[in-house]
């Protein structure tokens, strides 16, 4: 997709071969709604208990049931940023030009948040470098919103950046009209930072530092 303009479709932009695909309107997929503090390795906030039936694991992003939740996330992204429906063509278009194929060892990992089985929700890692990582693609799905999914996503990616990829560090952008989102992420210890990527619709950037737990 081309950068915005007055009637190009485009919402979001790659960074450097898919390093900075969009997450600037993640959490309007995901946190908006849901101000649940759940914390991961690295927070000051104590995990709360897991409600029974909830799970969040990796996946492959090639699987039927990612690339559903994928364009769902893509959908909503779409029709949030231009105000306006999209359509089948639009959003199959954004897939294909914005891949989350690298959201695959060894460059990232992609997982998929379940309800009894059913999946509800997606978040993506990306490595950055050798100790940092990137939380992207964060999704929940309308009627699992305000249930503390979206803080299950972002402590299971915490603890799999940790303990998979040795990680740090972990960071991440969003916009400036994302207030809830940015609620959430400062809940979750996520402190505001100075920019690290290109990422033109970003307005905000927030990293967390990682520690191995125990």
């Amino acid at each position: 997709m081309k950068r915005v303009t007055n009637d190009t479709t485009n919402h979001t932009t790659n960074h450097t071969a898919n390093h900075t695909t969009n997450h600037t309107t993640d959490a309007t997929a995901d946190g908006t709604t849901d101000r649940t503090a759940n914390a991961g390795p690295g927070s000051a906030t104590a995990s709360a208990p897991r409600p029974a039936g909830w799970s969040a694991a990796p996946h492959p992003v090639s699987a039927p049931e990612s690339a559903a939740l994928l364009r769902r996330y893509y959908t909503e992204l779409i029709v949030r940023y231009y105000d306006r429906p999209t359509t089948d063509e639009e959003v199959t278009a954004t897939l294909a030009e914005l891949p989350s194929d690298d959201l695959a060892r060894p460059t990232g990992e992609f997982l998929v948040g379940r309800r009894d089985g059913v999946p509800v929700g997606c978040v993506g890692l990306r490595v950055l470098d050798a100790t940092t990582v990137e939380m992207t693609r964060m999704y929940v799905v309308p009627e699992a919103r305000g249930q503390g999914v979206a803080a299950l996503l972002i402590e299971a990616v915490e603890g799999l950046a940790v303990t998979a990829f040795g990680a740090r560090l972990i960071r991440l952008d969003t916009r400036k009209d994302l207030v809830e989102a940015r609620g959430l992420y400062a809940k979750q210890g996520y402190a505001e930072i100075e920019s690290y990527n290109d990422n033109w619709l970003a307005d905000h950037w927030f990293e967390k530092k990682l520690h191995r737990p125990g």
